[in-house]
């Protein structure tokens, strides 16, 4: 039997990647036999869904065997895994959050308050242990230390998980979502952090007062090209004049196709790529995503390891004498991502609906406007 990839790709253009990704996906069983489909999420590239659905399909065509919630090639009874290798600390990433244990079992309560993510902005959190690692990794990198740091989009509580490190000056959030804001100052107050914020719309004009007034600024866009270039040049804006001044940002996502045009924008900008760090940015498992066909799916594969969506690197850049910073005009049809989208086009869809609808119907009739 064949694989049908109209059963796992959501659109044509999806195709090619996901054919690639099931020759990846039958080699890297082979190489680590037992494997679990969170391991190959983890691993691998694809998004969770699309990646289940091709499983359920090698699985249908007798590709693959399911045991106990292990996944082996058919025939094999190998049992060598090449990821038992990895540095147990950091899990090949540099810095560990288990040191950190008390920040993160605070971000985690507060990961379960926090609003509902939205995807008419784009929002797609990453885990609680990704936003304390990126917290640490800068710390890590004397970035945070006495410095004034910029957060373009928070819906991953970055600046909470800066502040309670208590080592910045300040920190500022620029954002859209008033929910969010709303949140992340309610959360300052109470533990007392160094945390402000700014509602604007990027798609806007920023308001110069906050130009050229922080040290380091962090941004997690959605991965297309568009979005990508408006928020790190809003954050080439926000930094103070001069070299040397810092960049935090993801790309390359597993369920994409890898592509130049990210770190391309970047070496427009006359910036120094001086770090990147594969699988670093783990983002967080959305049940709200799923059909009711994909969950009776995971019911066979969910091994119960730590679940996540998608990954990315994460990527530090320094400012040259000769950075660029300044603003393109934007066409929104492009700055969109498909989640967004598919949103527009039905509203319940969205995983705030379920909650508030009436936000999410305000910024759709805004969005539409637009």
């Amino acid at each position: 039997m064949k694989i049908d990839m109209r059963k796992i790709i959501e659109n044509k253009s999806e195709k090619e990647f996901y054919l690639e990704t099931h020759k990846r996906i039958l080699k890297y069983i082979k190489e680590n036999s037992p494997v679990t489909f969170w391991e190959i999420i983890r691993d691998l590239q694809g998004s969770d869904r699309r990646v289940l659905r091709l499983l359920n399909e090698m699985l249908i065509t007798g590709e693959i065997r399911l045991l106990s919630k292990k996944i082996y090639l058919k025939g094999s009874n190998r049992n060598f895994k090449v990821s038992k290798f990895a540095c147990k600390n950091c899990n090949g990433k540099t810095v560990s959050e288990k040191n950190a244990y008390k920040i993160l079992n605070l971000m985690k309560k507060l990961y379960k308050i926090k609003p509902i993510p939205t995807f008419l902005f784009d929002q797609r959190p990453v885990t609680a242990e990704t936003t304390i690692k990126r917290a640490l990794y800068a710390a890590y990198r004397r970035d945070l230390q006495d410095k004034r740091i910029a957060i373009v989009g928070d819906d991953d509580l970055t600046s909470l998980a800066i502040g309670l490190l208590n080592v910045s000056e300040n920190i500022t959030v620029f954002d859209s979502d008033k929910r969010l804001l709303k949140f992340i100052e309610s959360a300052s107050k109470k533990y007392k952090l160094p945390v402000k914020t700014v509602r604007i719309d990027l798609t806007k004009v920023l308001p110069e007062k906050y130009f050229g007034k922080y040290d380091v600024f962090m941004t997690d866009p959605t991965p297309n090209p568009v979005a990508f270039d408006l928020f790190v040049s809003v954050g080439l804006k926000l930094l103070k004049k001069g070299s040397g001044r810092v960049g935090y940002t993801s790309f390359f996502p597993s369920h994409q196709p890898i592509s130049t045009k990210f770190q391309n924008i970047l070496v427009k900008k006359n910036v120094i790529i001086t770090d990147m760090i594969p699988k670093f940015t783990e983002y967080d498992f959305l049940v709200q995503t799923y059909s009711p066909s994909d969950i009776e799916i995971l019911k066979k594969f969910d091994s119960k390891d730590t679940k996540l969506s998608f990954h990315e690197n994460l990527t530090r850049f320094e400012t040259t004498s000769k950075t660029i910073s300044e603003f393109k005009k934007i066409n929104l049809k492009n700055f969109y991502g498909n989640a967004t989208k598919r949103v527009l086009r039905n509203l319940r869809s969205d995983p705030a609906y379920s909650t508030d609808q009436r936000f999410v119907k305000n910024i759709a009739r805004r969005l539409i406007r637009t």
